[in-house]
């Protein structure tokens, strides 16, 4: 006769473990499921990497703090290229950009200096933290802008900016 009346163990699987490596300043170089040899890092959880995957953030805009326990700050990364220029307030200028609360319009003002209606503007949207993070691009002909162009987006002030290739021309942003 066989015994059947066997003890089993529950199934336990190894909890998943992550490592966060930084640099002396707190910048985040690495967040990786093994430990390597070198680097400074702390162990964060499943949860935390789970929690930065569904909101859509780069671990790269924030950095290690480390004091009684970890936390992680936001850190401000404000590297345009000498291409790209910052579109702020400024209701002289040549093309303004007007905001409403659903629609951007693009308006050309005639100006001295003639540029071919063929020309392409491209306007980027980005985050306001990171300008690296692109959001939107939008291209407008000369003149489309000449007649006033408008663009259905709801453009969010307080974490977008709005960037331009560079040009002899000046830019600015109406808010409506």
């Amino acid at each position: 006769m066989i015994n059947t009346e066997f003890w089993f163990e529950p199934l336990q699987l190894p909890k998943n473990v992550f490592y966060l490596y930084f640099d002396q300043d707190g910048n985040i170089t690495d967040l990786l499921n093994y430990k390597k040899d070198i680097g400074t890092c702390i162990e964060v959880s499943e949860d935390f990497v789970t929690e930065f995957r569904q909101s859509g953030k780069s671990i790269q805009s924030f950095r290690v703090k480390i004091g009684d326990d970890f936390k992680l700050e936001q850190r401000v990364i404000k590297n345009t290229s000498l291409f790209f220029q910052l579109i702020e307030l400024n209701n002289e200028s040549t093309v303004q950009v007007r905001i409403n609360s659903s629609t951007l319009q693009f308006i050309k003002s005639h100006s001295f200096i003639v540029i071919p209606n063929d020309y392409v503007y491209t306007f980027y949207i980005v985050d306001k933290i990171n300008y690296n993070f692109l959001k939107h691009v939008i291209n407008i002909q000369c003149d489309q802008m000449l007649c006033g162009f408008d663009y259905e987006y709801a453009y969010d002030k307080n974490n977008e900016s709005i960037l331009v290739k560079k040009n002899a021309e000046s830019y600015g942003i109406v808010y409506e």
